[in-house]
């Protein structure tokens, strides 16, 4: 067999072509993985839908999140073997600069994401053969980026790990100890809701989430009842962007006080965002990391005087994911709930509509071939 089915994004096109492709050649340094589950999000689609293809590289494969089965290996290959169940990494590195040394692998210079995109022209030469993603059949990929997935967890969570290391990765970023208040913005997304569900690993006695609807939220407010508090910004009065409601509601529903950290999965608009951030105690950390492309008016004496401290992350690290893997396998979180919607290959684009649409208020929308 030298062909697979695949979802393949043409640039300028809104629709994937289902088609046949040819099977990718490995290197001695790779692995085949037959796909058994892959997913699709709102950032690769946005990626390709807005234009801003990266670096011309088209047609190519999406899905920067996936899992399989290994079947088949490059002769220099040495920890892993045909028939092992696998997640992939999608992060390509040069696995050698200061940020990887230090677990800040997406500062690399060369970083790019399988599936995705690629940073710059520095990781071109990476990106270049690694691009294509998991909707299809068959993926390609570098033993490196490769996790062991234990028997214990489904393809299906294997392949969504990614999605949970970001909101880890995020919280981690905001430094909250035990017993601190953690703002999630956007809680109603598929991150947003990871960050809900890895809220108690870090010890936190509250999460404050906000998004706009009620019925949403309390799908949110389910997943940990007893930590989770909401806000939806459509019951606030008319006008709330412009006069700091927000700011009071996060407060009130904190007993006055100001949040300790902020995590903020915006992908669109300032309001949430800056809102959010001056309801956090003086000296509370913001972690951007919405891919959002608004411009932020901030006032510079407000930030200086209340010593507020804003991080923006991208991504995550091979580490984020290793140390979730153990969790999920030892049974100290639970993600299974979040997966919302299920499709096949060939439904790719009925995916993309729910995603895109936000048809149902999904979470993770899971592809199988």
């Amino acid at each position: 067999m030298t062909k697979m089915l695949a979802a393949v994004a043409y640039k300028g096109e809104g629709k994937f072509r289902i088609e046949q492709v040819d099977i990718p050649q490995i290197g001695d340094e790779d692995v085949l993985v037959k796909v058994k589950a892959s997913s699709i999000t709102r950032g690769g689609l946005t990626v390709w839908k807005r234009g801003d293809w990266p670096l011309n590289i088209s047609p190519t494969i999406l899905g920067s999140q996936m899992a399989g089965v290994i079947t088949e290996v490059g002769k220099e290959v040495r920890s892993f073997k045909e028939g092992d169940r696998v997640t992939v990494h999608s992060a390509l590195t040069c696995r050698d600069c200061e940020y990887c040394r230090a677990d800040l692998e997406s500062l690399c210079p060369s970083f790019a994401n399988m599936g995705h995109s690629v940073k710059s022209k520095q990781g071109m030469y990476l990106y270049e053969q690694y691009h294509n993603g998991g909707l299809a059949e068959y993926v390609k990929a570098p033993a490196w980026t490769l996790h062991h997935l234990p028997d214990e967890i489904p393809f299906d969570i294997g392949a969504k790990i990614g999605t949970v290391a970001v909101a880890y990765r995020a919280i981690k970023c905001a430094e909250t100890k035990p017993g601190r208040i953690l703002i999630v913005t956007a809680a109603t997304g598929g991150t947003g809701a990871a960050a809900i569900k890895c809220a108690p690993l870090f010890g936190l006695s509250r999460a404050i989430a906000i998004s706009r609807a009620r019925k949403n939220l309390e799908k949110v407010k389910a997943l940990e009842p007893d930590l989770v508090e909401i806000v939806p910004t459509d019951e606030l009065p008319q006008g709330w962007e412009q006069n700091g409601l927000l700011t009071e509601k996060i407060r009130s529903v904190n007993g006055g006080r100001g949040p300790d950290g902020m995590v903020d999965f915006m992908p669109a608009g300032a309001d949430v965002t800056l809102q959010s951030l001056f309801a956090l105690r003086d000296g509370g950390k913001a972690v951007l990391e919405g891919g959002n492309p608004s411009n932020l008016t901030i006032p510079y004496l407000r930030i200086m005087h209340r010593g507020l401290q804003i991080r923006g992350y991208l991504s995550f690290s091979k580490q984020d994911e290793t140390e979730l893997i153990e969790l999920v396998k030892m049974g100290r979180l639970d993600v299974g709930r979040l997966i919302t919607h299920r499709f096949s290959l060939e439904e790719a684009n009925e995916a993309m509509e729910i995603v895109e649409g936000r048809v149902g208020n999904p979470w993770w929308v899971i592809v199988s071939p």
